[in-house]
């Protein structure tokens, strides 16, 4: 559903489509390790998830101002890009991963 390098649209059971779009004006944010003072995730913000019905019709925003673009590793030998850090379910539940200097967490648009 969400290859890499991609910003795939997505479908529920129901047939409703989720799409992501972008802000005009977008920012990259470090998220330094409290281990390594070399080591860090860029994390481009400015995503929004929308939902439209099987017709193509506007439903709502699921989601906004999420980062869903980002590289890791150190300064001189960054992992990256890696996209796509939401999918969604089968009911029509919308994941996406946020980060933070020790831990990650999953949050959840539930349908």
């Amino acid at each position: 559903m969400n290859w890499v390098n991609q910003m795939a649209i997505a479908t529920d059971e129901a047939g409703h489509l989720y799409r992501v779009y972008i802000a005009q004006h977008r920012h990259w944010i470090r998220l330094g390790d409290p281990d390594d003072p070399h080591r860090s995730m860029q994390l481009m913000d400015g995503f929004w998830i929308i939902e439209f019905s099987p017709e193509g019709r506007f439903i709502r925003s699921r989601a906004s101002n999420l980062r869903l673009k980002a590289s890791y590793g150190h300064q001189e030998d960054l992992v990256g890009p890696i996209v796509n850090l939401w999918d969604v379910d089968k009911h029509g539940n919308v994941y996406w991963m946020e980060f933070h200097p020790r831990y990650v967490e999953i949050k959840m648009s539930p349908r």
